[in-house]
């Protein structure tokens, strides 16, 4: 994004591509803002692939030596206690 430029619309979609085996249930979903910087992955495709240097996982929000405050982010640390949307 240009320096000065201001967001100032944004959307968001979700799909679910699997379900549980034994019927669907009902998955409800929270959208809350993070707190503490982390990077996104380049790899590709459905089956995923180790992160790279500066990458985020589960325990890391930037692999391999800056992890999240807990496995997954801490609640009011890594992101906001308040829901954004529900």
């Amino acid at each position: 994004m240009p320096a000065g430029a201001t967001i100032t619309n944004v959307a968001l979609r979700l799909q679910v591509t699997r379900v549980i085996m034994g019927g669907g249930v009902h998955s409800s979903f929270d959208l809350r803002r993070t707190l503490t910087p982390w990077n996104e992955g380049a790899q590709t495709g459905n089956l995923g692939a180790p992160a790279g240097p500066g990458e985020a996982t589960w325990n890391h929000r930037r692999a391999p030596d800056v992890p999240w405050n807990a496995p997954g982010g801490a609640m009011g640390l890594d992101f906001a206690a308040a829901v954004c949307f529900a």
